[in-house]
């Protein structure tokens, strides 16, 4: 025997509709006896009780072995005396099916362990049935047994949320992804991305929630766009910043030069005094570049010993700038303790950002004035006096 059972109940627990229909059975305290019926229903909750016994006044108990039965409690509308205030629904599942369940659920607990970010299931009465450990240790607590004394739901543990406001649950949303905050176990929050979506646990609906910490992500982003060595832009990053360029000068709203520098001979500080010299000029070089730029300015390292400026400074006004950095490097060489001082040299180009020209354009120009002023030796290669040149 493995049919389903179902009854409305009034607030006293009596009984008022459903199925199976017995004389005997007026109250559900005759269909399960081991429950604090009292005590279930004051709360008025939706709970879900995974184990319970049926009485003999619903089936014999010699007709009930090797299955388990699983008891739904839903709160309704109604809290007038007389009035439907709940509906039960029992189910019944082979011990074969539990043990499936079980299985899949030890497996999801695996895998949702494995995640490096926080990860819960959530029941739709709105209480955690799974938090895996990154998400326990995000909002301050050692273990799911620490979590699970709280006995509340979401909402007023890691979800701050205002009532009847749950996407999924209250909303119907089949998918959710917003920013929002993470409420911590010592009070304090923090700002969070959580996607959510329905998910089916034995034959329950449940809500699986990633939790991604934005600081983390913003730090995973840092080191996307940045150049490990120098910490300054990447190409990567440069290409991001660009996007604003771009259209700022489609639009017409600024103009803007790029600058290309390029140490000259940087494959002899190498060869001469090794790489890890070599990394140390780099980083000396970048320095003496970012004492001159102002705080808008975009420094990237385009690669090797290549390195790109994007300001909204004119040609004009970036020359004595680049001058300076000529000069500086010049008074002031990088010092290397074993090989005393090593000097260096770079070539510029600088040119004109034009109207919608892309980043890749943008370089191959700039990149065409700084070969011109390595062949020439003169340091420094601009468009206004390549034209002065041509005429």
């Amino acid at each position: 025997m493995s049919a389903n059972l179902m009854y409305i109940l009034r607030q006293d627990g009596s009984i008022c509709g459903g199925f199976p229909v017995k004389s005997n059975v007026n109250n559900i305290q005759d269909v399960t006896f081991d429950q604090d019926w009292k005590e279930l229903l004051a709360k008025r909750e939706h709970r879900i009780i995974d184990s319970i016994r049926l009485s003999d006044k619903i089936y014999p108990a010699n007709h009930m072995d090797n299955i388990t039965w699983r008891m739904e409690l839903f709160p309704l509308e109604g809290k007038e005396q007389d009035s439907p205030a709940f509906s039960c629904i029992i189910k019944s599942i082979d011990m074969q099916t539990v043990d499936a369940n079980l299985n899949n659920i030890n497996s999801l607990r695996t895998i949702i362990d494995a995640m490096p970010f926080g990860v819960a299931v959530i029941r739709r009465d709105k209480h955690v049935h799974i938090m895996n450990q990154a998400a326990l240790n995000l909002a301050g607590y050692s273990s799911m047994e620490e979590f699970a004394t709280l006995k509340r739901p979401c909402q007023d543990t890691f979800c701050p949320a205002p009532k009847n406001e749950c996407p999924v649950w209250d909303k119907g949303q089949r998918f959710d992804k917003t920013e929002r905050g993470f409420l911590m176990r010592d009070g304090t929050s923090l700002q969070v991305l959580k996607s959510a979506v329905p998910i089916n646990i034995e034959g329950e609906t449940m809500m699986l929630e990633g939790i991604i910490d934005l600081r983390k992500q913003k730090d995973l982003e840092l080191l996307a766009y940045s150049d490990p060595l120098t910490g300054i832009l990447n190409r990567k990053g440069m290409r991001d910043k660009f996007k604003h360029i771009q259209d700022q000068t489609a639009a017409g709203k600024q103009n803007y030069t790029v600058m290309m520098f390029d140490l000259d001979d940087f494959k002899r500080i190498n060869d001469n005094y090794g790489h890890f010299a070599g990394d140390n000029v780099l980083r000396f070089f970048v320095q003496c570049v970012k004492t001159e730029l102002q705080i808008e300015d975009i420094f990237c390292r385009w690669g090797g010993d290549e390195f790109l400026v994007i300001t909204a400074m004119n040609i004009q006004d970036c020359l004595p700038i680049v001058q300076r950095i000529i000069e500086n490097a010049k008074v002031a060489p990088y010092k290397n303790e074993a090989w005393g001082d090593i000097s260096l040299r770079f070539s510029v180009g600088i040119a004109d950002i034009e109207r919608s020209m892309t980043l890749d354009q943008t370089v191959h120009k700039a990149d065409v004035y700084m070969y011109n002023a390595k062949r020439s030796h003169i340091g420094i290669y601009y468009e206004k006096q390549c034209k002065d040149d041509v005429n």
